[in-house]
């Protein structure tokens, strides 16, 4: 806009906070009393701008949110999955789970049981598509590798995951507990398969080892098949092992320096649960500190009473969701093109590059606003990123037209409190999480409804456990950074101001939340655990008035986590 007098914001004045008296432009909205330009139609219903406006952001949350859902797996891939006719490599969670199933244990064989792999079988049988066939319920202790199990659908799983489920069950809790699963799968997978010749000679070599003869075995030294364990430990890896560490010097050598590992990862758990328990009990003193402040009135929300007088000299509120608008825009376009080069059948490299470097395309959508003629301390102002002084005070004249403060206290103040903020919330939180857990859980059980089970396929685990230095960095960077900075602006900042003094605090929360949470890919159950965090974000900003509170807890909560998955899985490797 090259004229200065036209853009939404030409007659606010930001030192008095007062906007200017002067006759209608002539825009879509009119003027109200004291000057204040309204997003109204003539007669005083929305404008069409502000329906069109609005339309174009509920039709891109919906397209940005299916963009974010797992694609429909291709029937033929499946197929070939599910009958052994395709064999994947171990996944990196899955090395991580049996490290943790081997530690503590000498061998990691029958002969001398892993004191934690009767927590890990049942995280391995889930995702192999294996369900125990117990009664008790959530409330019943773990399950044993021996309990009997069943696969409730064919397509759950993939032929080597059920396979792989059966090879630690025989080394956890003995050949029985293996032939059960065995027996299970092997009427699904196709004779053509490597995986059918794998099948009969675990049985064999099961059945050996439940007759207390090692040397029947057909994959022993000396053994018919003996030259089929190579390709079993390269098929398999860890879990071959672990099946075939009575019988091969070279699986068991495997077998002892995956438990070595897995008691390094154990010690880190360990360290992290110590750490992760005072933090809880931070939290809670912060809790009870907080109830007490807000009985008391030292604890007060500085969001709610300046967004009152803010609210007086707000000028054209759809510029602000125009930047919505933008934002997702932006974002569904760089999901529509990764997955055409996808599609394209393009270097996993380079796909993988494109969408790293391509997220930082989206961050200058959030300066929508400066485009559009919003000065730079407006921007500030409005969406969060300046501190807001302490609340008026109550004896204040009703009459009087404040309009936004001007920017006080320090930025690294307002950073620390959003950490308290997060850390009081992440109480909460994990209280939650066991409710829910607990409760979707039952309604699972009771609807009969199952999902892939155990820990679901996730990019960015792929990523930190199999990419290359320069990925974790981006990775780490873009969670830590991008994530907090756009996001928060978004969601807190755009979306939550936006609503906060038409629906009240709650409802804003919620909706904010929600919104916040559908745009990740992620499941059902994981879906409302972001969901949980949003509404924290969204308690932050409106304690504080700004967002830097916000950006800095959501910085926190990802870089913690993506340091643990850079420990967890560097000692992997």
């Amino acid at each position: 806009m090259s004229d200065p007098s036209q853009h939404p914001f030409a007659d606010y004045d930001p030192a008095s906070g007062r906007t200017l008296d002067r006759p209608d432009s002539g825009g879509s909205g009119g003027v109200g009393a004291g000057g204040v330009r309204s997003n109204s139609g003539g007669n005083g219903g929305p404008s069409f701008r502000a329906i069109l406006t609005w339309s174009v952001a509920v039709v891109l949350i919906a397209l940005t949110f299916i963009l974010q859902r797992p694609g429909a797996p291709d029937a033929e891939a499946t197929e070939r999955l599910v009958t052994g006719l395709d064999v994947p490599g171990v996944p990196s969670r899955q090395r991580l789970l049996i490290k943790i199933a081997l530690a503590g244990s000498e061998r990691g064989n029958i002969d001398t049981p892993t004191p934690f792999g009767a927590f890990i079988q049942p995280m391995i049988d889930a995702e192999a598509g294996f369900k125990h066939d117990r009664k008790g319920g959530i409330f019943s202790p773990p399950p044993a590798a021996t309990d009997p199990v069943v696969i409730p659908h064919r397509d759950q799983a993939s032929a080597a995951d059920r396979l792989r489920a059966a090879m630690l069950a025989g080394a956890i809790s003995g050949p029985g507990a293996a032939l059960n699963r065995l027996e299970l799968v092997e009427p699904f997978i196709d004779p053509a398969s490597d995986l059918a010749v794998d099948v009969r000679l675990l049985s064999d070599h099961f059945r050996a080892l439940a007759a207390a003869d090692r040397d029947a075995s057909p994959l022993a030294e000396g053994g018919s098949s003996e030259s089929a364990v190579p390709d079993l430990l390269d098929r398999h890896g860890l879990f071959a092992a672990a099946a075939l560490a009575l019988v091969s010097d070279e699986a068991e050598s495997q077998v002892e320096s995956a438990a070595n590992t897995g008691n390094i990862i154990l010690l880190v758990l360990v360290l992290f649960g110590i750490g992760f328990a005072g933090v809880m009990l931070a939290g809670l003193v912060l809790c009870i500190i907080g109830l007490i402040g807000l009985s008391q009135g030292w604890v007060r929300f500085k969001f709610r009473d300046w967004i009152r007088r803010d609210e007086l000299v707000e000028r054209d509120r759809l510029v602000w969701v125009e930047t919505l608008v933008v934002f997702l825009a932006t974002f569904a376009g760089l999901k529509i093109l990764l997955g055409a080069l996808e599609a394209a059948k393009v270097n996993e490299s380079i796909l993988s590059a494109a969408g790293l470097f391509g997220q930082w395309l989206v961050l200058p959508s959030i300066f929508w606003p400066l485009a559009r003629g919003v000065s730079w301390q407006r921007w500030k102002t409005h969406l969060g990123w300046s501190v807001h002084p302490d609340p008026a005070p109550s004896s204040q004249t009703a009459g009087q037209l404040p309009g936004a403060p001007a920017p006080s206290g320090s930025v690294l103040r307002e950073a620390g409190a959003g950490l308290l903020g997060y850390c009081a919330w992440l109480f909460i939180y994990v209280c939650f999480a066991l409710v829910w857990a607990i409760a979707y859980t039952l309604i699972s059980e009771a609807l009969g409804l199952r999902g892939p089970g155990g820990l679901q396929d996730n990019k960015v685990v792929d990523i930190f456990g199999g990419g290359g230095p320069f990925e974790i960095f981006m990775i780490v960077l873009l969670a830590s950074i991008w994530a907090p900075v756009v996001e928060e602006t978004i969601f807190r900042g755009v979306l939550f101001r936006h609503w906060r003094p038409r629906l009240g605090f709650f409802l804003s929360a919620l909706a904010t939340a929600a919104i916040f949470a559908a745009l990740h890919g992620y499941g059902p159950a994981q879906l409302v655990m972001v969901a949980m965090l949003g509404v924290g974000f969204a308690l932050i900003r409106e304690w504080r008035g700004s967002i830097i509170g916000c950006a800095a807890a959501h910085g926190l909560h990802n870089f913690v986590v993506s340091v643990l998955m850079i420990v967890l899985f560097g000692i992997l490797a």
